[in-house]
This record gives structure tokens, C-alpha cells and sequence, in this order.
């Protein structure tokens, strides 16, 4: 798949048809959510489908959503946290994006609403078959048709010299030297991860041995699942380029006003 297509395919869903989920549809999603669940319990995270999603949504309304409006859907998938950690924040952010990718794979739309604002007791009534606090739910289905018409148009972005380093922070990573490296392309479109109120909170940096992940903490906790989501973007966009990369979190110390998350390869 091209880059372009890839960030361009990523849209997010908030108008779902009134229909359930067919049986054959739910059972692959709930077989991903089970496999991921594989991946991300260790990590912290874990994940939880339910189908009643007109009883979430009706209880949920005036509590969470888009300016105090419940988004309806068919299906929900909670991502709950053991522990409010770093790592958790970022995997869980990760692997639910990645179930936004598997969830379009089988032709369901989605889409992210934040539940943390939302009491405990409510949260707890609502997803009581959820081990775990619950943070995110993903609301899952199939999307009503969209007719626009030509290219995605995306907001304004920070430029690459402002996100991508060489070397040392502060030195902004040339175009020629990013072309060298056969990153330009995937760093140009993952200037385009979804992040809290677009504000882009990561900062690469190209060293001799791969490449180190910076944060910029606007939002807190906010911005470590924003941390996660351009983690799994870079994956996926490094394999649409050829490139096998994997991600190794650090200690989180603090640099030059920046806080470290890890470092992966090429």
C-alpha cells in the first residue's frame, strides 16, 4: 500500500448505520480483540467488545461524546488500564489503533471517545463485564456512506524540521539527509497521526544506531496516547516502505525540556 493511501484511508467514523453488527462481522472483531488482547495484557492494557451498543450509548449520552452528545453505534470496545501507567497509556493507545485497522479490514467504521471525564459509577455500571478502569471506548460499526469528492484536505501541520532531528534536538534533520535514509516520505505523512487538539506532541531523532522518540507534554497522560497512536503509525507506515521496525520504550527521562520514550530502528 502507498503511504498516502495508507494515512489517507484513516478516517474516523461518527455517523453509524442503525443496524447491528451481522454475527459473522462481530465474531472477527471479536476474535482481533481477543488476539490483541494477547499482545497488550502485557504491556498493561486490555480490551473488552460489547454489542449492546444503543444501552451504552443512551447512558453514556450527555456525559461523553462530542460536545456532550453521545456518539451512537452498534458496538463499543473499552480500552482498560491495570495500572495507570506510561507503558499502558502507550500500548493501549497503540493496539486500539490497531483495532481501527483490523475493524476496516472487516468494513467497520470507528471512532475514539474519551470516558474519563464520565464518574466511576457510571463507568462502572455501564461496562461492568471490564476488569479494568476504562479510559477509551471505541465506537464500532458500519459507517454511513460519505460522498466527499477529491483528496482528504488536512489541517495545518507542524513542518518536518520541526518534529524531525539529526544528530542532536534542536538540529532539524535536512531534506537531502532524510532522502538518503528513505524516510522522507514516512515522516512527511506521519506529520498527519491524530494527536490531543493537533498538538503533534512528538519530536524524532535520527542517531548512528536508529531512531530515539521524544514528547512534548502538553496534556499529560493525553499525550502518552498520543505517543502510542504515532508509535503504531510509524510501524505501519515503515513496513508500507519496506522497513521492519519495532519499538523499545526507555526510562522517561527528561531532555532539554523533551521526556524520552524509546528508540527503534529504521
Amino acid at each position: 500500500m502507498l503511504m498516502s493511501d495508507f494515512m489517507t484511508a484513516r478516517k474516523s467514523t461518527r455517523d453509524f448505520k442503525r443496524k447491528k453488527i451481522s454475527k459473522k462481522d462481530f465474531a472477527k472483531l471479536k476474535g482481533e480483540v481477543n488476539d490483541i488482547n494477547g499482545l497488550a495484557e502485557p504491556h498493561g492494557a486490555h480490551f473488552t467488545l460489547y454489542g449492546d451498543g444503543k444501552d451504552i450509548a443512551e447512558a453514556l449520552d450527555g456525559h461523553a461524546g462530542y460536545g456532550g452528545v453521545m456518539i451512537y453505534a452498534p458496538a463499543y470496545i473499552t480500552m482498560e488500564l491495570k495500572e495507570a501507567s506510561n507503558e499502558a497509556h502507550i500500548y493501549g493507545a497503540y493496539y486500539l489503533e490497531d483495532l481501527v485497522t483490523k475493524a476496516d479490514a472487516i468494513g467497520l467504521g470507528s471512532c475514539w471517545i474519551t470516558v474519563k471525564d464520565v464518574t466511576n459509577g457510571l463507568r462502572q455500571a455501564v461496562f461492568e463485564e471490564s476488569e479494568y478502569p476504562v479510559e477509551f471506548i471505541l465506537a464500532v460499526g458500519y459507517p454511513q456512506p460519505q460522498f466527499n469528492i477529491g483528496e482528504q484536505k488536512y489541517s495545518s501541520r507542524l513542518g518536518l524540521d520541526d518534529i524531525v532531528f539529526d544528530g542532536s534536538l534542536g538540529n532539524p534533520a535536512s531534506m537531502s539527509m532524510l532522502e538518503n535514509y528513505g524516510l522522507r516520505d514516512l515522516f512527511h505523512y506521519l506529520r498527519y497521526a491524530p494527536s490531543t487538539k493537533n498538538t503533534q506532541p512528538w519530536r524524532f531523532l535520527i542517531t548512528k544506531d536508529g531512531i530515539e522518540l521524544y514528547m512534548k507534554d502538553y496534556e499529560g497522560d493525553n499525550n502518552y496516547v498520543d505517543i502510542g497512536i504515532v508509535m503504531y503509525y510509524y510501524v505501519m507506515l515503515a513496513d508500507a516502505a519496506g522497513i521492519s521496525a519495532q519499538w523499545e520504550l526507555g526510562d522517561f527521562h527528561e531532555e532539554k525540556g523533551l521526556i524520552y520514550i524509546g528508540s527503534t530502528n529504521y
